[in-house]
């Protein structure tokens, strides 16, 4: 079995022992841990590269071993997709501070109930998402979707023939916004009021 450990401090900690002490509280259970650093403020843990490297190494029977869960993962979602990696590769995951060790039967039972809720979490999160959405469906809002390049043409075609976006939104039966992102995009403008070529 391989031990990784995984050690990982905020940039711009003020705490310079950091590190160090997370590094002595794993070396002092699993003296031949091989150490991973990593200096990243608080960002999901998918945008940590030194973890996912680690992560992406551990082979079944492997365990990875974090000193503070915080160090690990800043939300029960992100705790909860490493709990499944671990558990559908099996290799084992350690927490100290938390006493979470998942080779042990208590530690999976801890993981599975850590798992499930991470999942509630996620429906919880697509269900709210999903309300906020029909809420703004309700109020006029429609998702963006690609205009075809015939219908962009037609928009150019229009504004540079001398209609204004006004008119050009409603002929075509548009929204006067989405007849303006296409005109910037299809003649170079990124800002401020829109020219028509000479």
């Amino acid at each position: 079995m391989r031990t990784v450990g995984y050690v990982r401090v905020s940039r711009g900690d003020p705490d310079s022992l950091g590190l160090a002490a997370q590094t002595e509280a794993i070396l002092g259970r699993y003296p031949g841990a091989d150490l991973r650093e990593e200096v990243k403020s608080g960002a999901r843990a998918r945008n940590r590269p030194v973890l996912q490297g680690a992560l992406a190494e551990l082979r079944r029977g492997d365990a990875l071993v974090v000193a503070r869960l915080d160090r690990l993962a800043r939300s029960i979602v992100d705790f909860g997709s490493i709990i499944e990696e671990s558990q559908r590769r099996g290799w084992s995951l350690v927490v100290l501070d938390q006493a979470l060790d998942t080779s042990t039967a208590n530690g999976r039972l801890v993981a599975n109930v850590l798992a499930s809720v991470a999942q509630w979490e996620r429906e919880m999160i697509g269900e709210r998402t999903r309300a906020a959405l029909a809420v703004r469906r309700q109020q006029g809002w429609v998702p963006h979707r690609r205009t075809p390049d015939a219908q962009r043409r037609k928009i150019v075609s229009m504004w540079t023939g001398g209609q204004s976006v006004a008119a050009v939104a409603r002929a075509l039966g548009m929204h006067r916004e989405t007849c303006v992102r296409i005109l910037r995009a299809e003649t170079g403008q990124p800002s401020g009021p829109l020219a028509r070529p000479a």
